[in-house]
């Protein structure tokens, strides 16, 4: 076991308020290290709003490390659809009563690992599709942490064309849930917001287009001490990308603001 996996493991078993405090510590110590990452930061900030403000990544750190704390906490959140509030899951609804499936699309803010178990507890088939990670046990602390309560990964093109056949005899509905951003080692599509440039995973795109399957976009973040979703029809990445500049504007430290080198796409 390595230092990451090892805190990975450590941050899951303890209780909420130190394992947050962890996350804050280790995420504050990363970016330290990595002054590469919070240059990105402060390029990508420049980019979105026209200007750095002084101490950004600390306070990104701060947020993160809270962020991932609670992601990591997720198992004990035995009454999570008590404390969460969903907007428009009405379009939600009224789209898997057509087509009985859709394919959602989120980004690295907020609590987005919560998303999977949220509509799993409300009787939904989830499948998530997943990138590869360069280290093989944290790898298998991600995969071990994702793939609970009924939750299906998915890796392959042909795994998420079966995933949106339709299938009459199931009563379940199906989400097909991708995270665009941070995916350095696939092939993108660039969009105008939030800069410019900037790229996201085109794979849902395609398979919702050759599939006739509606995109909903989701956004999962804490708000009054409660759990928030939102939920949003899209018709194409351009939207996204505007919904996603509109969710920065608003609050920044939400969104994960490294890593995302559209130049490697």
């Amino acid at each position: 076991m390595n230092i990451t996996s090892g805190i990975f493991k450590l941050a899951k078993t303890l209780p909420q308020k130190p394992a947050i405090i962890l996350c804050q510590s280790v995420v504050l110590i990363y970016l330290l290290i990595k002054k590469n990452y919070r240059t990105e930061i402060k390029t990508n900030y420049q980019k979105i709003f026209g200007f750095y403000q002084k101490g950004f990544w600390f306070r990104q750190s701060r947020r993160l490390g809270k962020n991932l704390g609670l992601m990591l906490q997720i198992s004990k959140s035995k009454k999570i659809l008590d404390k969460t509030q969903i907007y428009g899951e009405n379009i939600l609804c009224n789209l898997t009563e057509n087509n009985r499936k859709a394919v959602t699309v989120s980004f690295h803010y907020g609590l987005w690992e919560f998303l999977p178990q949220i509509f799993q507890k409300l009787g939904y088939e989830i499948s998530i599709s997943i990138g590869t990670q360069r280290n093989q046990n944290l790898a298998y602390q991600l995969y071990e942490f994702r793939n609970r309560n009924g939750v299906k990964i998915v890796e392959t093109i042909s795994e998420m064309r079966d995933t949106l056949k339709s299938n009459v005899s199931s009563n379940r509905k199906k989400l097909l849930g991708f995270v665009l951003d941070n995916t350095s080692k696939t092939r993108g599509l660039s969009l105008n917001k939030p800069w410019t440039g900037f790229t996201v995973l085109r794979t849902p795109f395609i398979l919702a287009k050759s599939t006739k399957t509606p995109i909903l976009a989701m956004f999962c973040y804490i708000q009054n001490n409660n759990i928030v979703v939102d939920i949003d029809e899209i018709n194409n990445p351009q939207e996204m990308g505007n919904l996603l500049w509109s969710y920065i504007e608003k609050n920044p430290e939400e969104w994960v603001f490294w890593g995302k080198n559209e130049k490697e796409n």
